[in-house]
């Protein structure tokens, strides 16, 4: 009974462990520089939404939902959904023209500007994105 009490403990502290710390302040960074340059523009400076302007056409006037803060990334149960909308469908004027690692580093800050999680030491991958939650109170 004694290993049995020890185990779980530790067993538990290794699922949660490869969670905790699901990117590095620098992918965060430079998620936030490439939000900056391609999807505030829609999603507002902050990334609290907005309505898609005059320039991107047949989208112009559709509303942008919010990425960060209340409401923010609407539909999206996990890490790996945000990186497969970013990486199929946007930025809306070219959809599927940022890099994998510019789709990372843009998930990396949605994590950090919505406090999902904290920076930590390894880099995000995409192995860990399907076990991260967005809305882990939902």
């Amino acid at each position: 009974m004694q290993k049995k009490l020890t185990l779980l403990p530790t067993l538990a502290l290794c699922l949660i462990a490869p969670v905790a710390f699901a990117y590095t302040g620098q992918q965060a960074t430079r998620g936030e520089k490439v939000f900056s340059l391609k999807c505030s523009g829609c999603h507002g400076d902050n990334g609290q939404g907005g309505v898609v302007k005059k320039m991107f056409n047949g989208y112009a006037g559709m509303k942008a939902p919010p990425v960060a803060g209340p409401g923010a990334l609407p539909n999206m149960e996990t890490a790996e959904n945000i990186y497969t909308f970013i990486k199929h469908h946007m930025p809306i004027q070219k959809p599927g023209s940022l890099s994998n690692s510019d789709c990372m580093d843009i998930v990396a800050f949605d994590l950090k500007a919505n406090k999902i999680q904290e920076p930590g030491k390894k880099p995000l991958t995409l192995q860990e994105l399907p076990s991260i939650k967005v809305h882990p109170g939902a």
